[in-house]
């Protein structure tokens, strides 16, 4: 888990997915899995995203349940 402010945390989730996913902003959490040994071989580019939520997703969902 890393915890963090932007403008940071946006580009270095971009760095790991390669690619341009929209800025995250307050409360957003990404989870990012890698096909890797080790965290030492982890580099840019690598790294899936496998789930991403934002405030406006929690609301939106909030009210269709």
């Amino acid at each position: 888990m890393l915890v963090g402010h932007n403008p940071g945390l946006s580009e270095f989730l971009r760095v790991l997915v390669d690619s341009e996913h929209a800025s995250m902003s307050t409360a957003s959490v990404a989870v990012v899995s890698f096909d890797v040994p080790e965290w030492v071989d982890v580099v840019a580019g690598i790294g899936e995203l496998e789930w991403f939520m934002d405030p406006k997703t929690i609301k939106t969902e909030s009210q269709a349940a």
